[in-house]
């Protein structure tokens, strides 16, 4: 029990000293892989501007054949309305977010995920090209 009161002292310095140290930025991660699914719509983050990812968001909707009705862009977001054939609505929502990237909000219907990711998947490749 000693032993262990002597290295609390020990234990403090080295907190204190350790306190002004510099923690290394990491970029987070990005694109379809990196998507999070709740309350039905996904959440991606892509690495490009709001203006590069609305366009590849509206031509990977016309890669799925969907009818776009409203579109509206400005250097904050977006916002992307469009149905498929079925007439199913798909709505996507566009903010700038830190680091000249993008989060896409994606919602398929009611809430299809699988559908909402082959969209989020579209829009990556669509940036890459």
């Amino acid at each position: 029990m000693r032993m262990l009161f002597r290295f609390i002292p020990l234990f403090f310095t080295v907190i204190l000293a350790v306190q002004g140290c510099v923690v290394a930025k990491t970029s987070p991660p990005y694109g379809a892989a990196s998507a999070v699914y709740a309350y039905g719509e996904l959440r991606a983050t892509y690495a490009d501007t709001v203006f590069k990812t609305f366009d590849a968001s509206r031509e990977a909707l016309k890669d799925f054949n969907m009818n776009i009705g409203n579109a509206q862009k400005d250097s904050t977001g977006g916002i992307i309305d469009a149905t498929l054939p079925d007439r199913t609505p798909v709505h996507l929502v566009l903010r700038k977010a830190p680091e000249d990237a993008t989060e896409v909000h994606i919602r398929v219907g009611s809430g299809n995920e699988e559908f909402a990711r082959a969209i989020s998947r579209k829009i990556e490749e669509r940036l890459r090209r």
